[in-house]
């Protein structure tokens, strides 16, 4: 009888935490666009930028009031030392704010031109 009551309260706890993640996870369109115009920061004085493959992560603040924060990361993957990723995160909700794939030796199409690009910019658009 315990045991069957301990786990209705946990299951009722975990379905609490649940709703509280889910609705910490979702950020508007407005605080989206808020959060990429400000400027930010690093917390770090000094980052060591990956030398061929390898990658870092490090935080961020706004350079204003300093109270938002943002995980910035810098990658090189595969066999292209010249391929670099750059992408701010929204660490309370995970987001991926922006980022930018750069490689010289591929090219992207630009889907509303058609034009090459080297480099491609992701925004995400909240609904």
């Amino acid at each position: 009888m315990v045991a069957e009551k301990e786990k209705l309260y946990f299951n009722e706890y975990m379905s609490c935490l649940e709703e509280d993640f889910e609705m910490a996870t979702k950020l508007t369109q407005k605080e989206a666009d808020m959060l990429i115009s400000m400027l930010k920061e690093s917390v770090e004085k000094h980052i060591e930028f990956p030398n061929g493959k390898g990658r870092v992560e490090f935080d961020a603040v706004d350079s204003e009031e300093k109270k938002e924060k943002f995980v910035i990361n810098i990658s090189r993957k595969g066999i292209n030392s010249e391929a670099v990723s750059y992408q701010g995160r929204h660490p309370r909700t995970g987001e991926i704010l922006l980022r930018l794939d750069i490689n010289p030796s591929t090219f992207h199409r630009n889907p509303s031109s058609g034009e090459k690009v080297v480099g491609f910019l992701y925004r995400r658009v909240w609904h």
